[in-house]
């Protein structure tokens, strides 16, 4: 069992904005449990000087920023008093998802205590609507958000059980409220999460993430099937013997995914990791790392079909700066995308990808700036090259960030995550009206 010890604490703990934003990789590529912050084994080979491990990433986190992996919150900042709007509503959100321009979701976790908020905008203004916390729960977050219909939607997750332990998570909103449904964890490993889900039908979705060991030494990649009646775990790959998992996923058929995320190479580097499955068996595919680049992860996935799909997340150069990636699927090999860093950007991570069409994409993040401050991002795709979208920054904030994107038109956008006008973090929404980002705090 995990020493209790070792558990995050709901508390701040200030740090410089150099390594508040080390923190930001182990956000999106490590997601693993707090407990393994100190616990981790170091890797059986000699990393790269330069290439960030799983063991680097994890010993530069703080407690702080071990509470905002399990909310896939990217990094944070040490706080500074300002105002905050009267009408933002405190809180985090994780990602969102629109079933059409007049009917998105947006999820994440509220209070010290991390209860799960959901927000619904149905073409006017957005509402809390509330969701369940499962029984004997201490801090539930929402983490992963799929759409089959208006009246399917499914959000996962994982929360505290009474035991201390992290448990998978899944809610469905049938139309009229949320409800907690059963989720299976993986024998023999006491903390279990969800990421990501994705399906084609009622009756057909996988909701991906990972396992943690009961010695805090091995990661594994987890899946659940969703066959219409219960979630069951499926058979899933885990190529290296200590490190493996999945942070994004596309059902492609009723029996075919794509999923993605990070493992360990030969020198114990991190690295980028996806698979296929056709119902029988999963195929590991070739994820190249960007030319003069050491390390890297997937966290996440947007497809428009099996046969075009983007992967995004984080890459470390040369100079050791974490700097975007984006990997774009055509069903046969991956190939590695430019990405700009934003003027003034130190180092910059995505953290949340929409894809409305082949010719019209978004990846949203945020960046530490050579000032020390953290500002959200957003960059477009036009079908030829990726460029830097203006975005403004809330009045007064230090550190905003975008972890979630929803592009259900051409003309109609959301972006999603949090900001600190006030030094507590509050909800962080922007609208794409076909011309420009402006922030939404109706």
């Amino acid at each position: 069992m995990p020493d209790q010890e070792n558990r995050p604490r709901r508390t701040h703990v200030c740090r410089t904005a150099a390594a508040a934003f080390v923190a930001a990789a182990a956000a999106v590529a490590l997601s693993v449990a707090p407990a393994a912050v100190s616990a981790q084994a170091a890797p059986v080979h000699a990393a790269h000087a330069h290439a960030l491990t799983a063991r680097d990433l994890m010993a530069r986190s703080t407690l702080r920023s071990a509470a905002a992996r399990l909310a896939r919150s990217p990094y944070t900042f040490p706080s500074r008093a300002n105002v905050r709007p009267a009408t933002s509503t405190p809180g985090n959100l994780s990602t969102s998802v629109a079933v059409s321009a007049t009917n998105v979701w947006a999820i994440g976790y509220t209070g010290a205590n991390q209860t799960p908020l959901a927000e619904h905008y149905k073409g006017k203004t957005w509402k809390t609507v509330p969701m369940p916390t499962p029984t004997g729960s201490t801090a539930t977050t929402v983490s992963g958000l799929a759409a089959i219909s208006a009246s399917d939607v499914w959000a996962v997750g994982n929360y505290l059980n009474a035991s201390g332990d992290y448990a998978t998570l899944s809610e469905h909103w049938n139309g009229t409220k949320w409800t907690v449904v059963a989720t299976p964890n993986q024998a023999g490993f006491p903390n279990n999460y969800l990421y990501a889900v994705s399906g084609t039908s009622a009756n057909n979705l996988w909701a991906v993430g990972t396992s943690l060991s009961s010695d805090n030494m091995v990661n594994t990649t987890l899946v659940e099937h969703w066959n219409g009646k219960k979630w069951a775990e499926a058979t899933s790959p885990n190529p290296n013997p200590s490190y493996d998992e999945f942070q994004g996923v596309q059902a492609t058929s009723a029996t075919g995914l794509l999923a993605v995320g990070s493992t360990l190479n030969a020198s114990g580097a991190v690295v980028m990791f996806a698979e296929t499955y056709d119902g029988t068996n999963w195929t590991e595919l070739a994820t190249p790392l960007p030319s003069g680049d050491t390390a890297g992860a997937f966290g996440g996935l947007a497809a428009i079909s099996a046969t075009s799909a983007l992967g995004f997340g984080w890459v470390q150069n040369a100079s050791d700066a974490i700097v975007p990636l984006a990997e774009k699927w055509n069903g046969t090999k991956w190939t590695v995308q430019s990405t700009p860093n934003p003027p003034g950007a130190a180092d910059t991570l995505m953290a949340g990808a929409a894809a409305e069409s082949a010719s019209d994409m978004w990846l949203a993040g945020g960046d530490l700036t050579v000032a020390g401050t953290g500002d959200a991002v957003i960059e477009h795709w036009n079908g030829t090259a990726w460029s830097v979208s203006a975005s403004p920054n809330p009045s007064g904030a230090t550190d905003s960030q975008f972890t979630g994107v929803a592009a259900p038109s051409a003309t109609s956008a959301w972006a999603v995550g949090e900001t600190n006008p006030s030094g507590s973090f509050a909800v962080l929404r922007e609208h794409w009206n076909g011309t420009k980002w402006t922030i939404n705090e109706s």
